[in-house]
């Protein structure tokens, strides 16, 4: 099954945008107490490079996948690393995602 880079982004969006949604500011407020401030600014600034990396990546070329134009730009073992870390990602980001969730329907 491929992934286009249109799809990737359409989930990354909806993700992001799901945990904005007045569920975010109540988890980050009991988990990082008093430092609740320091975190959106720490967050852009670790962010950014990420950010970068990921626009530098998808204007390469627009018919390949993820997994190919990884490989393609960093070569197999490294863009296979890269692959395995940006599935975790979303994976972990979608079980936070939905842990805050569902703290907030209860």
């Amino acid at each position: 099954m491929e992934i286009k880079i249109s799809q990737f982004c359409s989930m990354m969006f909806l993700i992001m945008s799901a945990s904005l949604m007045g569920i975010l500011d109540a988890s980050l407020l009991n988990i990082s107490g008093v430092d609740c401030y320091f975190v959106p600014i720490l967050g852009s600034i670790v962010g950014l490079p990420i950010l970068l990396l990921f626009i530098y990546i998808f204007s390469y070329k627009d018919n390949l996948t993820i997994n190919q134009l990884l490989v393609l730009l960093f070569g197999k073992t490294i863009g296979k690393i890269i692959s395995f870390i940006i599935v975790l990602f979303c994976i972990s980001y979608s079980i936070i995602t939905f842990n805050n969730l569902t703290s907030f329907v209860t």
